[in-house]
């Protein structure tokens, strides 16, 4: 069975999140976010891609070890 690090899949993550967010709100959509909106929309994202991503892993028979 194929694995990945829980602290690879966690920084992967946060990476994407950090980037994905910081990145967006240069678009003139997200001009009014407040940096503390700007921060919930990251956790949120984080959160929701982290619950997907780990059943998507679980689908794909790939383990996540600690």
């Amino acid at each position: 069975m194929e694995h990945i690090v829980r602290k690879e899949y966690t920084k992967f993550c946060d990476d994407f999140t950090y980037h994905f967010v910081s990145s967006e709100c240069m678009q003139a959509e997200f001009k009014n976010l407040t940096c503390g909106d700007a921060q919930n929309v990251r956790e949120h994202l984080y959160n929701s891609l982290i619950m997907n991503l780990r059943d998507w892993l679980e689908e794909k028979g790939i383990e996540i070890e600690d």
